[in-house]
């Protein structure tokens, strides 16, 4: 069952041997970052996998005794904090206390690089805002540094993070594309048994999931935990089938805000209207927040818990509703 969990692969062995390979994708990123030194910018739709190939092209150099460090910077809501988390990951030497961001890029500037090679750094799950301060604002500072970058972003906010002047950062993007069938069978057949999931809903799930990764996994897991629901007739692949049909014809009823603030929280999870990181990475004020969360909860996409803080009112926060199982 752990097989079907719909976190990232991790930079293991075990995780490695789940992971589809994307030979093309990862030679040239493998190209690009590592032999010629150039940054590159890894873009594609949420739950295809960019957070997995990261790890794997981490194991896969480990294994042949090179090195690339990884940072997640999804908690990091401002460009001192991530440049700070930055040059913990690739072992500068941080001077004690706050710094500004333009301390800390000056710090990494003094970075040694590694026989004679710029350092490797994988950053995964950077606000745009941030990205944008980062690799546009501090642009000709950070290129003296010796690292070669290799950042992901979502689809949709690529715009922002090529906006100039950090397109000119970024020396290639490498754009990860729906899987085919062929490759989904294998990962859905890499996690779970025939016994498990037949052929007969790996195929269903495989029509349904689109070729993204996170999509066919969560499908599987419900199939495999709920194997005896039907809606009538329905077999459970038709029944989920109906129920995804359902929820799409909603969401695309909904505003531009409303769809970016229900990927963001089935991105993070869960969040507040007064949820720093997300404020950050829509770039919206509480109000702003709120309002787009009511909207959701009277959609039936989102439902709230009211979590008790030590002192003053409890935190409502919302989640992205489970509509498999709704």
């Amino acid at each position: 069952m752990a097989r079907l969990s719909g976190r990232p692969l991790l930079d293991t062995r075990a995780d490695a041997a789940l992971f589809v390979d994307r030979g093309d994708e990862l030679g040239r990123v493998d190209r690009a970052a590592a032999v010629e030194g150039l940054n590159v910018l890894v873009s594609g739709p949420r739950g295809i996998g960019k957070t997995s190939l990261l790890r794997h092209q981490a194991y896969g150099r480990r294994i042949t005794g090179g090195e690339l460090a990884v940072l997640d910077a999804s908690a990091l809501a401002d460009p001192a904090a991530f440049l700070a988390a930055a040059a913990r990951v690739v072992g500068a030497s941080e001077p004690a206390g706050q710094m500004s961001a333009a301390d800390l890029v000056a710090t990494l500037s003094r970075l040694t690089p590694v026989q004679g090679a710029p350092r490797l750094l994988a950053v995964d799950g950077v606000a745009p805002a941030v990205a944008h301060a980062v690799f546009g604002q501090l642009r000709d500072e950070l290129w003296r540094a010796p690292l070669t970058w290799l950042v992901t972003c979502a689809d949709v906010d690529e715009p922002a993070f090529l906006r100039p002047p950090a397109d000119a950062f970024f020396d290639t993007t490498v754009r990860l594309a729906p899987l085919s069938d062929a490759d989904m069978r294998d990962l859905l057949r890499r996690r779970a048994t025939v016994e498990e999931l037949s052929d007969e809903a790996v195929t269903g799930v495989v029509g349904l999931a689109a070729g993204v990764p996170r999509r066919a996994v969560d499908l599987a897991r419900h199939l495999l935990l709920a194997p005896g629901e039907v809606a009538g007739s329905m077999s459970p692949v038709e029944a989920v089938r109906h129920r995804l049909l359902d929820r799409e014809h909603i969401v695309e009823r909904l505003g531009t805000p409303a769809r970016m603030l229900l990927a963001e929280l089935e991105t993070v999870g869960g969040a507040s209207a007064s949820d720093e990181r997300l404020l950050t990475r829509l770039g919206w004020t509480r109000a702003r927040a709120a309002q787009v969360f009511g909207e959701l909860e009277r959609q039936g996409l989102v439902e709230a818990t009211d979590e008790p803080r030590a002192s003053g009112r409890p935190r409502r926060v919302f989640h992205s509703k489970d509509w498999l199982t709704a």
